[in-house]
């Protein structure tokens, strides 16, 4: 039996679900580290869990490790012309002043707030595991036939890039618009920029 083929929009949509599982995570990590120290059964079952990986002292949840994670599975996993679909739609409503563009040898960011080409350099070295995490920033590279691009930001200013994507992939692939209800604000995983 062969199966039907399906468009390009329905395809992507599909991969699309795992970024969408991906940031509830995120969110339930983040609600489970903001209640471990009210909630007594919640912060008796992180410690638990802690212990049996081996940490002597509470292991803070929100962290680099999760928003690469989110990242990964919102820019990486879906196809790149899958991202393609989604950013002509999209508009983030971030500083691009928060972006330290280290290294540009093709003038990939000659122009500012060069959004498309930020996505494709954090989305490709995150693809190719080039990135150095450092206390308070990640610092993203992207290299190709002798060029690279480097570029470097806070760890709360990924989960923030990562999240405005996702709003903007939602609404082109399953029509939910950006304000609509229940939608996740950035400050559900990351508060305010605290590394």
């Amino acid at each position: 039996m062969t199966e039907e083929p399906r468009d390009a929009r329905t395809v992507a949509r599909a991969k699309f679900q795992h970024a969408r599982d991906a940031l509830f995570f995120a969110r339930l990590i983040a609600e489970i580290d903001r209640s471990r120290e009210s909630r007594g059964e919640v912060g008796a079952l992180v410690s638990a869990v802690e212990r049996a990986n081996g940490y002597n002292s509470p292991v803070p949840l929100v962290n680099q490790t999760l928003l690469l994670q989110m990242a990964y599975m919102t820019l990486v996993y879906p196809k790149e012309g899958d991202i393609g679909m989604i950013v002509g739609k999209w508009k983030p409503g971030l500083d691009w002043k928060r972006v330290n563009v280290i290294a540009d040898t093709n003038g990939r960011f000659a122009k500012s707030e060069a959004w498309e080409q930020l996505l494709r350099t954090v989305r490709n070295s995150l693809a190719h595991s080039s990135i150095e995490v450092e206390d308070k920033r990640f610092v993203f590279t992207d290299s190709w036939k002798g060029e690279s691009v480097k570029v470097a930001f806070g760890w709360d200013f990924l989960g923030e890039l990562t999240i405005e994507f996702f709003l903007a992939a939602n609404e082109a692939l399953f029509d939910v618009p950006r304000d609509g209800g229940a939608q996740m604000k950035t400050g559900d995983i990351v508060d305010g920029g605290e590394a």
